[in-house]
């Protein structure tokens, strides 16, 4: 079951095609919505595709990844696996950060690698789904103070499906009330929510 568009505008957090159109990006950082074993998840698949087009649409600006571990073991070497091989065909090699089990981590992670890389990261894109779209940009607003961020999304129709290894990313209720909690959660307790991820059918 859908959600009303109405609500999906006023929940989702996604800068303008304008603030895209006129951008200077250094960083491009595709969200993880995790893996299954024999192929990406639908999301994910679409995030990763849509960072390979940005990619080639803003030359100067480094992919930057994390992939998600909890979900099955090696989840992160088959996520890893999948999205290299989608971004080598756009001509595009992704720099790997570190393994990560929810968004606070992820974040954290890339952070870490940029630093470690001594990569320039003014002017970040993020490229997420319109139900994640908010706590994406509180994270990394704090993950991340001295960079001007950026989000664009992929529709809230990929964010779930059936067969996600993640149980509340199975319907568009669950998954749109988990962001809710999260977001609640981070306003309460900030970024202490990292200690924390979904259950998974593993």
């Amino acid at each position: 079951m859908k959600l009303p568009k109405f609500l999906l505008d006023l929940w989702k957090s996604e800068d303008s095609v304008v603030t895209l159109a006129n951008g200077h990006f250094d960083l491009i950082i595709p969200i993880s919505y995790s893996t299954r074993r024999e192929k990406l998840v639908v999301v994910t698949e679409a995030i990763t595709r849509r960072a390979a087009e940005l990619s080639n649409r803003y030359p100067q600006a480094t992919v930057v990844l994390s992939n998600c571990e909890y979900t099955f073991p090696w989840a992160e070497e088959t996520e890893w696996k999948f999205k290299r091989d989608l971004f080598a065909r756009y001509g595009i090699i992704a720099r790997r950060a570190g393994n990560m089990s929810n968004s606070v981590e992820e974040a954290q992670a890339i952070s870490r690698c940029v630093d470690g890389y001594k990569l320039p990261a003014d002017r970040i894109l993020i490229v997420t789904g319109e139900m994640h779209s908010r706590s994406a940009r509180w994270i990394w607003k704090r993950v991340m103070p001295n960079s001007q961020i950026t989000i664009i999304c992929v529709g809230n129709e990929l964010e779930y499906q059936e067969d996600h290894p993640v149980f509340i990313q199975r319907t568009a209720w669950k998954w749109f009330f988990a962001n809710v909690a999260r977001q609640i959660l981070l306003w309460t307790i900030g970024l202490r929510v990292g200690r924390w991820h979904h259950r998974s059918e593993s």
